[in-house]
């Protein structure tokens, strides 16, 4: 431990840890970048910065960082040696730790190790404070767009997840860490009011009780500026469910370019001013006076000046998943072409239990299925969640699924979870061949335009379709090439494009489709 590797000291000279501890989407990767920069500066003021545990995770956006996470995490699995080198190295008398995600994030037994680990250190806790309603906002879009979480929630479930847990009340879980820490003092900063006046990193170094080392820098870094863009953050969310598959890089590189594409959209719009940065999260009453009461408490104990933003409810809240918002379908279907192009790489899949994990975007030719997708009102899925999944994320949209060998029923499930602009109806798989239409009635009357068949079983419900005298666009992915020649023989199709387990069939000339009746 650091009190043994450098001797004992006495109460009224003990070294100083200070704890950054969040929160987040508050600044704190300037803070952290800053302080990196500064490093050999600080430690000519006795200050130590340490490299032991800092890192950087995103390849493809090198000022991110998670800050000192990582040491906290080796600090509980004891795994101190290079910090112990580094301690006695600087001879340093304060040293500071920034890691933003202890303030919500992190599990109790993290934080007492840290305790643990500088017990006889005086402890200055510093968290800069985000208004609630500020904070839910960034903290959803970062949750979406970021390649490491890529959620699928909307933001009424974000919000709703962020009031059970407890996110929202500031004061209770400042106290959690204080104790758990072993804090000897805090200090909070108004986010807002540090942002507005640009002079955030120096009033971090102010309230710290740490040395400006470089005033230009302090006043001019800045890092992870987010969009708020709710055109971009809801094309992200229905793309996500199957991206979230792919390996953390693969999907940070999809993050990279996605927002490429996002900007070239986004100029062809008429008016962005119609949906750019509109008050698009929804706390209720109870939430507002919930967060007002606990903030009157930062205000009284820790003495918060000036106090945090009073949130303000969303009576007139109307944005629904199912909006369908002119350039959004656009949007959603760049991405599903950039995922189809960068699918076809080796790295793309998360190993899961030892073995890969399926996806239609890493099938060759899926771009061609999304065209037929996105020009389709109504589509079957046999055994293709996927493929349902992909057309869900565009409006207007008719599609049934029926859950059959690769497509297992937890798969179909997860699916059906996800909130989309069109309806998935889940059929059950064990209709006999011929009857998935006839016998649901969910496609009657409705001209069937495509149909999506994974795997060899699902070709005998296909069967079905064509023997009712019905005839559309099929698409075959993964089935055994042997079985598909008596296939189209049998009900006159044409082969329109077959790149290796994608193989596309098209009616042959002189067969009409029909509606189902």
């Amino acid at each position: 431990m650091p009190q043994q590797s450098n001797g004992a000291v006495s109460a009224h000279d003990r070294r100083r840890l200070v704890v950054h501890v969040g929160m987040t989407k508050a600044g704190s990767t300037a803070i952290q970048n800053y302080l990196e920069k500064c490093r050999n500066e600080l430690r000519t003021h006795g200050v130590l910065f340490p490299e032991t545990g800092f890192a950087r995770g995103n390849p493809f956006d090198p000022e991110r960082t998670s800050g000192h996470l990582e040491l906290v995490r080796q600090i509980r699995r004891r795994g101190v040696q290079p910090l112990e080198d580094e301690l006695k190295q600087a001879n340093a008398r304060v040293v500071v730790l920034s890691a933003e995600n202890l303030l919500l994030d992190r599990p109790d037994d993290e934080l007492r190790a840290l305790a643990e680990y500088f017990h006889g250190w005086e402890v200055t806790v510093i968290v800069i404070l985000r208004s609630q309603q500020e904070w839910l906002r960034s903290r959803y879009v970062e949750s979406v767009l970021s390649g490491f979480k890529a959620s699928i929630g909307t933001v009424q479930e974000f919000t709703a997840e962020a009031a059970e847990k407890g996110w929202l009340n500031y004061y209770a879980a400042l106290e959690r860490v204080c104790r758990l820490v072993s804090a000897d003092e805090v200090r909070l900063i108004n986010y807002e009011e540090a942002a507005l006046k640009g002079r955030l990193v120096e009033e971090f170094l102010r309230v710290a009780d740490l040395p400006l080392t470089d005033a230009a820098l302090a006043r001019t870094i800045r890092a992870n500026v987010r969009e708020k863009d709710v055109l971009l953050v809801e094309a992200k969310r229905r793309l996500n469910p199957l991206l979230r598959r792919w390996s953390r890089d693969a999907r940070l590189a999809y993050e990279a370019e996605f927002r490429e594409i996002a900007k070239e959209v986004e100029k062809r719009l008429p008016d962005p001013a119609q949906y750019v940065k509109q008050d698009w999260l929804p706390l209720s009453e109870t939430d507002c006076l919930e967060i007002s009461a606990t903030n009157l408490e930062l205000e009284r104990v820790y003495g918060l000046v000036p106090p945090l933003r009073t949130p303000v409810s969303a009576a007139g809240y109307t944005y629904q998943h199912r909006d369908s918002r002119k350039g959004l379908d656009e949007l959603v279907i760049a991405g599903w072409k950039l995922g189809a192009m960068l699918g076809q790489r080796a790295d793309v899949h998360e190993e899961a239990r030892g073995a890969e994990v399926s996806s239609a975007l890493v099938s060759k030719g899926i771009d061609r299925v999304i065209n037929l997708l996105v020009s389709a009102q109504v589509s079957l899925h046999i055994g293709s969640a996927d493929t349902a999944l992909i057309a869900a994320s565009m409006s207007s949209k008719l599609l049934a699924l029926v859950p059959l060998g690769s497509c297992c029923p937890g798969e179909a499930l997860d699916v059906l979870r996800v909130r989309l602009p069109s309806e998935i109806i889940c059929l059950k798989s064990s209709l006999s061949k011929g009857s998935v239409l006839s016998e649901s009635g969910v496609l009657c009357g409705r001209r069937l335009e495509v149909v999506v068949a994974r795997g060899t079983d699902a070709m005998e419900l296909v069967s079905g379709v064509f023997m009712g005298g019905f005839t559309c666009t099929v698409i075959l992915i993964g089935c055994e090439l042997t079985c598909i020649p008596d296939f189209i023989s049998r009900f006159s199709l044409e082969v329109a494009s077959s790149e290796d387990d994608c193989i596309i069939l098209i009616p042959g000339a002189g067969r009409d489709t029909k509606r189902v009746q």
